[in-house]
């Protein structure tokens, strides 16, 4: 499997100039038609994306199950019931909130428990917490040794670093905390917010993961970027504060899987 930045790479093909068909190698005499010295090289731009999968197809509908997806618990009953059941694999969700509401919080303890029950490993993209700093939150709050053990942590904001892992570990869940501050081929920007995000959530559908992205928040307490980042995801979760270490988990905008006008509030800790 090849999980790499969605960037063009030059393709060596060679291409007979009388018959146009296109062959591995330099021919002296096209084996198709019998010219000679008429095979020359062209190059071609194709993405590493498009060459690491296979074009999906078409299927009747009548053969489609109509089964709903099965639900991963998250281990809390607030965030199950904001979600509808729980998370669906694939998929990608969204979470944003003001700063100190608990995301960072809730999403190694409920990343580490989906895990568990995938029977796979949690990794955690830390681009604004050194990974000791996470350590130490996932003792703060009492993550069970058999969870934290599905734990890996890579606090890099190269996001090509954090892609090498997912290649070579291969995770069921993938937390990016935060997407806003992973640098793409060295760059931070609109549009290399776009790439991060758009590749997180592909990267985690060929993975057939539960992808999770913090998202930083404006000072009206909304996402920071494009409004067609929480187009691309699955699910959209907003976190407030309820008082005296009390978090609300709403979904009140999107939700692919299910309708969920209600959210729940649950203890931090």
């Amino acid at each position: 499997m090849s999980l790499k930045l969605v960037r063009s790479q030059t393709s060596r093909v060679f291409v007979c100039v009388s018959c146009h068909t296109e062959h591995e190698d330099r021919e002296l005499v096209c084996p198709e038609c019998g010219a000679e010295e008429c095979v020359v090289e062209r190059e071609t731009q194709v993405s590493d994306l498009e060459t690491s999968t296979k074009r999906p197809r078409a299927r009747a509908a009548l053969s489609i199950s109509q089964t709903p997806p099965k639900r991963i618990k998250t281990g809390r009953t607030a965030w199950d019931t904001a979600l509808g059941g729980g998370f669906v694999r694939p998929s990608s969700t969204l979470v944003y909130g003001p700063p100190g509401v608990g995301k960072s919080t809730s999403l190694l303890r409920i990343g580490c428990h989906v895990a568990r029950q995938l029977g796979g490993l949690a990794l955690y993209g830390s681009a604004e917490m050194p990974a000791e700093h996470l350590r130490e939150l996932a003792t703060k709050i009492k993550i069970p040794s058999k969870e934290l053990a599905c734990l890996y942590v890579q606090d890099s904001p190269d996001f090509e670093d954090m892609l090498q892992d997912i290649e070579d570990l291969e995770p069921t869940v993938i937390i990016f905390d935060s997407v806003q501050r992973y640098r793409w081929e060295g760059s931070l920007g609109e549009t290399e917010l776009r790439n991060v995000v758009t590749t997180a959530i592909e990267v985690g559908k060929e993975l057939r993961a539960v992808t999770l992205l913090i998202s930083q928040v404006t000072k009206d307490d909304v996402f920071v970027g494009e409004r067609g980042m929480a187009h691309n995801v699955d699910v959209e979760i907003v976190l407030r504060s309820a008082g005296k270490g009390l978090v609300g988990i709403d979904c009140p905008s999107k939700n692919r899987f299910a309708a969920t006008p209600l959210g729940a509030i649950e203890s931090l800790y």
